[in-house]
């Protein structure tokens, strides 16, 4: 074998390699079913099932779960207190407020559900914001921003506390402070 050729078997043996490698990454990032991203994150909880009758409040409105298989029935979410957030990756705002409502979520357990409502987004930005800030409570993902077109509520972020009987009790319009997330919760009695 002569030195050029040598070097253009090393060169293709790199380039295997590299293909390998990468196959063996995206190979990672599918569902046991072969779909890409259809995993919930280790680090992010299932999402919530509905149970119960319907509740007026909250519209009847299906959502695919954004951070693992199987939908969310919006109006069946009752039971417990819940802190609905409705957000996107491209929010400022909601970049602002994304880590108390973990630090909430977090302080609270489950003694408080807290969703997160991903709209007019795509999946994979959403899923690398929340990656990127360590998110860990439930999201959904509502593309055509269904959820905010029933409820009346315009741009993001906006935020519903839901008491355990299903009916809203609070809104924030906009970004969270902590003193309005304090409000919130205690109107849920948290």
């Amino acid at each position: 074998m002569t030195g050029l050729s040598r070097e253009r078997a090393s060169g293709a043996v790199r380039i295997a390699m590299l293909l390998a490698g990468v196959v063996s990454v995206l190979g990672a990032c599918t569902s046991p079913t072969g779909a890409a991203g259809g995993a919930a994150s280790a680090d992010t909880a299932p999402c919530p099932r509905g149970h119960g009758r319907e509740i007026a409040d909250l519209p009847r409105l299906t959502l695919d779960c954004l951070t693992g298989p199987g939908v969310v029935q919006i109006s069946r979410l009752h039971g417990k207190p819940e802190v609905i957030n409705v957000w996107a990756s491209w929010c400022g705002p909601c970049r602002e407020e994304m880590p108390m409502l973990e630090r909430e979520h977090d302080r609270l357990g489950g003694r408080v559900l807290f969703l997160g409502v991903d709209v007019k987004d795509s999946r994979s930005a959403a899923r690398s914001f929340l990656a990127r800030h360590g998110v860990s409570y439930p999201q959904v993902f509502d593309p055509d921003a269904d959820l905010p077109l029933r409820l009346r509520l315009q741009g993001v972020p906006n935020t519903l506390f839901v008491d355990a009987s299903g009916t809203v009790v609070d809104r924030v319009i906009g970004r969270l402070d902590e003193q309005s997330l304090a409000e919130g919760l205690s109107r849920l009695g948290r």
